[in-house]
C-alpha cells in the first residue's frame, strides 16, 4: 500500500525541521509509517465488508528459503522469488565498514582534485550561481558548489569548452525522438541536446582530436601548447564524468549507513526486471554492478563458516542464447 496524500511529505517535513541533512536511514523510518496506516485502513475497510484481511510488516510475513523445486514443485519460481525476497528482508552478510570508509575517501578526494584542476571557483563568484541559504557558505563548501553549479550545468559547461577553442559535441535528443512527426516538425529547436555523457565517444575523445586544432608539430612551441591544451580538455572531461557520475560515491555513503550499528547488508534485487527476466538492481546499490575486484565488492563479507561466491553475469542473455543453440563460437567470443 501506498501512504495516503500528502502523508509522507508531511512526515518529511518532520524530519527536514529537525536538521537540514537528514539520515538516509531514518528518513526511510521516518516514512515508513505512512505505508503502515494505510495498510491497517485497508485491512479495516475490508474486514468492514465482510472480507477476511490483516495488515503486515515486511519481517511478519513467512519467507521459505529452501530448495525451490522440493517445496514448490513445478512451481519452482515462486521458491526462487521466496529466496530473492529473503535476501533483502532477512540479509546475513557484513560490511567491512573501514574498508568502505577507506574508499570513500579516495573516491571524495580524487572528484576533489579534479574538480580544482578544472575550475577556478573564483571565476564563477559573481555569477549568481549561488541562491538562498547556499550565499552563506564559506571555505570548500561553497568553492564545491561553485565548481558543481558550473560542471554540471551542459551550458555553462560548454562555455568551458568554447572558452578552449572546441566547439561542444552534439547528439539526437532522446525526448526529440520520441515525439511523433508533427511534433518534430513544431520543435526542430530541440532536435540535438549535447553529447556530455560518459559513453559519447565524441565527447571522450575531445582530449586526442589534436589534428583539427591546427597546431604546427614541427613547431617546438605550439607543440608544448598542444599539449596544455590537450591537458585542459582531458581535466573537463574526466571532471564532467565524475561530478554527474557519482555511482561510486553513494554507493559507498549507502554501504556504510546500510553496515551502521553492526546491522547486516540488505541484498535487493528486483525479479524479472528485464524482459529477458535477468534480475536488476534494487535499493540504490545494484550490487550486480559492483566493480570487479573493487574496493566495495572486497568490503562484502559472509558470516562466520560461510564464504562469498562472485559470478560473471555479462552479457548473460547473449550467452544463454549461444548455450541454447550450440553456438559454441560466440560462448568462445564471450569468454
Amino acid at each position: 500500500m501506498s501512504a495516503m496524500s500528502g502523508e509522507t511529505n508531511r512526515l518529511l517535513k518532520m524530519a527536514h525541521e529537525m536538521t537540514s541533512i537528514p539520515d538516509e536511514r531514518e528518513m526511510d523510518v521516518i516514512a515508513a509509517p505512512g505505508e503502515q496506516i494505510s495498510a491497517a485502513l485497508v485491512a479495516m475497510a475490508i474486514q468492514q465488508e465482510g472480507g477476511k484481511a490483516r495488515s503486515l510488516l515486511g519481517h511478519q510475513v513467512k519467507i521459505l528459503t529452501d530448495g525451490a523445486s522440493a517445496l514448490y514443485g513445478s512451481d519452482a519460481i515462486a521458491g526462487v522469488i521466496n529466496i530473492i525476497t529473503k535476501m533483502f528482508t532477512d540479509p546475513v552478510l557484513k560490511v567491512d565498514l573501514p574498508r568502505v570508509e577507506a574508499e570513500l575517501k579516495r573516491e571524495l578526494d580524487k572528484r576533489e582534485k579534479l574538480m580544482y584542476a578544472a575550475v577556478n571557483p573564483a571565476d564563477w563568484e559573481d555569477k549568481g550561481l549561488l541562491k538562498g541559504k547556499e550565499k552563506l557558505l564559506q571555505g570548500k563548501d561553497r568553492e564545491q558548489l561553485l565548481i558543481k553549479r558550473v560542471i554540471g550545468s551542459n551550458d555553462r559547461f560548454a562555455e568551458l569548452l568554447r572558452a578552449e577553442d572546441i566547439e561542444p559535441p552534439v547528439k539526437l535528443s532522446d525526448a526529440w525522438m520520441k515525439l511523433n512527426t508533427v511534433d518534430r516538425e513544431l520543435q526542430v529547436d530541440k532536435k540535438w541536446t549535447y553529447a556530455f555523457a560518459k559513453d559519447d565517444a565524441d565527447f571522450i575523445n575531445l582530449p586526442n582530436m589534436i589534428e583539427s586544432w591546427g597546431f604546427d608539430l614541427n613547431d617546438v612551441e605550439q607543440v608544448k601548447q598542444m599539449s596544455a591544451k590537450q591537458d585542459r580538455l582531458q581535466a573537463l572531461v574526466d571532471v564532467r564524468i565524475a561530478v554527474k557520475s557519482t555511482t561510486n560515491i553513494t554507493r559507498a555513503q549507502r554501504f556504510l549507513t546500510a553496515g551502521a550499528d553492526d546491522m547486516c547488508l540488505p541484498v535487493g534485487y528486483a525479479y524479472s526486471r528485464a524482459h529477458t527476466h535477468r534480475l536488476g538492481g534494487n535499493n540504490k546499490m545494484n550490487m550486480q554492478n559492483l566493480t570487479r575486484g573493487g574496493e566495495l565488492r572486497l568490503s562484502i563479507l559472509a558470516p562466520k563458516g560461510h564464504a562469498l561466491c562472485v559470478q560473471d553475469s555479462g552479457q548473460i542473455e547473449a550467452r544463454v542464447n549461444g548455450w541454447l543453440w550450440g553456438q559454441t563460437d560466440l560462448l568462445d567470443a564471450l569468454a
